[in-house]
């Protein structure tokens, strides 16, 4: 027999089974329901975590500037209480970056976030690229120690700020320009002081050379020229060193160490250059010139410094000869010995002593004799500037001196002249006079070469 359903009892059954089944679906329901409350609660948590988290921000302004200008890197550090332990920061420290920390480079701050006063600290860094390319200033991780606003205590937490990327490039009017020196202004200035003679202490005297009227030295003399490079809107480790546009023919030159200083928005280098008067003539010290880039008109300009005219008393530095000459005066005293024989044969004797007397006091002179004797009393007395100006005679008379010799004595004397002008401590002098002592030529050494022959070889 076949069974089938009516549709009423259809009706029927599919009631009875929704009853059967509504608890089940019931639970099935509570138990999401259970599972969305407890991820929502949990992303609560997570959120309010986040909201009560230090805050930690870093800025870099500008990112890009040229070599010697400045950015400032801004980092700051916020917490919802208090610090009890200052932040440990980073060091940013890298070749061809200058950093820099003012004297307010660290400030306590605070700000309103979400309707709760949160306190921190704020640290500016000077950043000053020293040549062009890209610096990477890497992520800081940050020591920050606070009270947790919940529990109360004291808790640690690792913080990394962002990366950021400092560029440095020549602007394009400055292409070519080596050294590379931009700021607002650029300055040069020199004071000039004279020593005359040996006492340096109380010859000092102070110059206003106006570049018109020669500056008058004698031989042994010494002139300090004081050189001052002034910056301004740039940094003053990048001026260059000027002693190579300060040479002059016939002058020692002795540079001390320069002096390097910075201030807010600038600085200034300072080098004092001493020159030696060793032969007298008309000299020139040079015209000094530096260009630089103006970042206010965008366009290079040039520093200049005038040069000096100087007018140095003495004998002529010469190039070393043979006393061709000194056979003359042979010839001159034979013709007058004849002269005065054929007039009074009685009253010759003592007008030819008396030349005779005249010749060795001259030799003396065109030897060398009389300036080596000059030379060994100003070394004996430690005269510096009387030492210089009897060696500088000395070279002129005695071309029989050999070239280790007179290397000898010259470096004897420019370790002197170092220790005296360009030494900025204090040095041996003692053992430096001692050892020019032992470099004074012997007098032997004086007529070797003195004269030339007075008749040429018979075998030429």
């Amino acid at each position: 027999m076949k069974y089938v359903l009516s549709a009423p009892r259809l009706l029927l059954e599919l009631l009875l089974a929704l009853l059967l089944a509504w608890p089940a679906l019931g639970l099935a329901q509570s138990v999401a329901d259970s599972a969305t409350e407890v991820a929502t609660a949990a992303d609560d948590n997570l959120a309010a975590a986040d909201a009560l988290a230090p805050q930690v921000t870093a800025e870099l302004t500008p990112d890009e500037v040229a070599p010697g200008q400045s950015a400032m890197l801004r980092v700051t550090v916020l917490v919802p209480t208090y610090m009890p332990k200052p932040v440990e920061f980073a060091e940013l420290d890298q070749p061809g970056l200058r950093v820099q920390l003012g004297q307010r480079s660290t400030t306590p701050m605070s700000r309103r976030i979400a309707g709760h006063t949160w306190s921190g600290i704020s640290r500016s860094y000077q950043l000053t690229p020293l040549a062009p390319g890209q610096f990477e200033v890497g992520a800081q991780s940050l020591t920050i120690t606070y009270q947790h606003p919940d529990s109360g205590e004291v808790v640690s937490q690792q913080v990394v700020t962002e990366a950021q990327t400092l560029t440095a490039s020549v602007p394009a009017a400055a292409a070519g320009l080596s050294p590379y020196i931009a700021g607002r202004a650029v300055r040069l200035s020199q004071r000039i002081t004279v020593t005359r003679g040996a006492d340096a202490a109380s010859s000092a005297e102070p110059l206003d050379s106006n570049g018109e009227e020669p500056i008058e030295l004698a031989v042994g003399d010494s002139l300090e020229r004081e050189v001052t490079l002034t910056i301004e809107g740039g940094s003053a480790l990048l001026l260059p060193g000027l002693d190579e546009q300060a040479a002059a023919a016939g002058m020692e030159v002795y540079a001390a160490s320069p002096q390097v200083s910075e201030s807010d928005g600038g600085g200034k280098r300072v080098e004092r250059l001493t020159y030696i008067a060793q032969a007298g003539g008309k000299v020139s010290l040079p015209a000094i010139a530096l260009r630089w880039f103006d970042t206010d008109s965008q366009q290079v300009a040039t520093a200049e410094l005038e040069g000096l005219a100087l007018d140095i008393e003495g004998s002529t530095l010469l190039p070393a000869a043979a006393d061709t000459g000194g056979w003359r005066w042979y010839w001159l005293a034979a013709l007058a010995a004849l002269l005065l024989c054929g007039a009074a044969a009685w009253r010759w004797l003592w007008p030819l002593w008396q030349q005779r007397l005249q010749k060795l006091a001259e030799r003396r002179a065109a030897t060398g004799v009389d300036a080596l004797a000059a030379l060994r009393a100003a070394v004996k007395a430690q005269d510096y500037a009387a030492a210089v100006r009897a060696w500088r005679e000395l070279e002129q008379r005695a071309p029989g001196l050999t070239a280790e010799q007179r290397a000898a004595m010259a470096d004897a004397l420019a370790a002197l002249g170092r220790l005296r002008f360009a030494s900025t401590s204090a040095g041996d002098a003692q053992g430096l006079w001692q050892a020019l002592e032992h470099a004074l030529p012997e007098p032997h050494w004086l007529a070797s070469g003195a004269r030339a022959p007075l008749l040429p070889p018979l075998n030429p």
